[in-house]
């Protein structure tokens, strides 16, 4: 997912998508599946720069965070995977999901990381219910450090 081209301002390194990529391709080489990648960068702009400037305009701060999770990672890039026939999508935040059974149907709860000082679920507050249901959690309930030492 490529969000962001103009590099205008920035400190070299600031922001390294292209190490990303490269990583990526890394990966997915090793384990011989192929890379898609869309680019959201027109969206990004519309969604997520131009509300954080209007923001902050009217004296407010505004968590770009918290609305790129919500406006492109879990609608945009969520809908994308979903049509190239992905059944999840995982991100990097270090938080739990709690699956309730009713009799309405499965509830999903988005629940504190067991490190609370490593904890991201903040991060992931305005999803919406499906799009929450759609994203999966390796290891969720260990501590950070030993779900990064995993395979």
């Amino acid at each position: 997912m490529v969000n962001w081209h103009d590099v205008t301002g920035t400190i070299s390194g600031d922001c390294p998508w292209n190490d990303d990529l490269l990583f990526a391709e890394l990966v997915t080489k090793k384990l011989e599946i192929p890379l898609k990648t869309v680019d959201f960068s027109d969206e990004y702009r519309k969604r997520i720069v131009d509300y954080m400037f209007s923001e902050y305009e009217k004296g407010r701060t505004p968590n770009p965070d918290v609305l790129c999770n919500r406006e492109v990672k879990f609608d945009l890039f969520l809908k994308a995977a979903l049509q190239e026939g992905a059944d999840y999508i995982a991100t990097g935040h270090y938080c739990r999901k709690n699956e309730l059974h009713t009799r309405n149907g499965n509830v999903y709860q988005l629940l504190a990381g067991v490190d609370t000082a490593k904890d991201q679920s903040y991060f992931l507050c305005q999803l919406s219910h499906p799009s929450f249901r759609k994203r999966c959690s390796y290891r969720q309930s260990e501590k950070k450090r030993s779900a990064r030492n995993c395979p």
